[in-house]
C-alpha cells in the first residue's frame, strides 16, 4: 500500500504537535520546582543568613571591622533603645533587621563563659560592665539579656532555621544566632 503525500504530512503534523505538547507539559510541571527554593523554609534560610551577616558586619559595629561588635550598639539593639552612632533604626526587631512583620525571628548572643561545656544566652552585667551567662547571679533584672524575639519558636523539629556567626564582643568570642520560623 502506498500512502499519499497528504497522509504523510498529517502524521508528521500529529507527531510534531505531540512533541510540542509534551514539552509544554514538562515546562509547566517543573518550572514551579525551579523557583520553589525561594519559598518557605528555603527563603527563611537565605533570610536568616542575610540577617546574621548584616548584624555581624555592620549593624552592630563598624563595617570596617566586621565581626567586632560595638558594645553600646549591641546593648541598644537588644534593649530596644536607639543610638545615633548605630547603623540600625526602627522600633521593632523586624524593622531593625529589615524583614517582614509576619516573619518570626529570634536574635541572641550565646557562649560558654564558665567553661562547663554548655553554651548559654549572654547578659550584660551593668555593674561589672562585662558579659555573663543569663543564669548567673550577676545577671539581675537591671541588666540587659542579649536576646530579642518576635515570638516563641515552634515546638516541631525541623521548622526553625538558624544563621550563625562567630563575633567578638567586649574582647570575648561569642556566637550570634539568628533563628527564623
Amino acid at each position: 500500500m502506498r500512502r499519499s503525500r497528504r497522509g504523510q504530512m498529517t502524521i508528521d503534523y500529529a507527531i510534531g504537535a505531540g512533541v510540542f505538547l509534551l514539552a509544554v507539559a514538562f515546562v509547566v510541571a517543573f518550572i514551579p520546582g525551579m523557583i520553589e527554593p525561594y519559598e518557605g523554609i528555603q527563603r527563611e534560610t537565605v533570610t536568616s543568613d542575610r540577617v546574621a551577616t548584616q548584624l555581624a558586619t555592620g549593624l552592630l559595629g563598624d563595617p570596617t571591622e566586621p565581626y567586632l561588635l560595638d558594645t553600646d550598639c549591641t546593648l541598644a539593639f537588644f534593649s530596644g533603645a536607639t543610638q545615633s552612632k548605630c547603623r540600625f533604626s526602627g522600633n521593632s526587631l523586624t524593622e531593625r533587621i529589615g524583614v517582614d512583620d509576619a516573619q518570626s525571628v529570634d536574635v541572641r548572643l550565646t557562649a560558654d563563659l564558665d567553661g562547663d561545656g554548655s553554651t548559654a544566652t549572654l547578659c550584660w552585667d551593668r555593674d561589672g560592665e562585662s558579659l555573663v551567662e543569663e543564669g548567673d547571679a550577676a545577671c539581675d533584672g537591671s541588666d540587659t539579656p542579649f536576646v530579642s524575639a518576635t515570638s516563641d519558636p515552634p515546638t516541631e523539629t525541623g521548622s526553625v532555621v538558624v544563621g550563625r556567626r562567630i563575633v567578638s564582643l567586649a574582647n570575648t568570642d561569642v556566637t550570634l544566632l539568628v533563628r527564623m520560623w
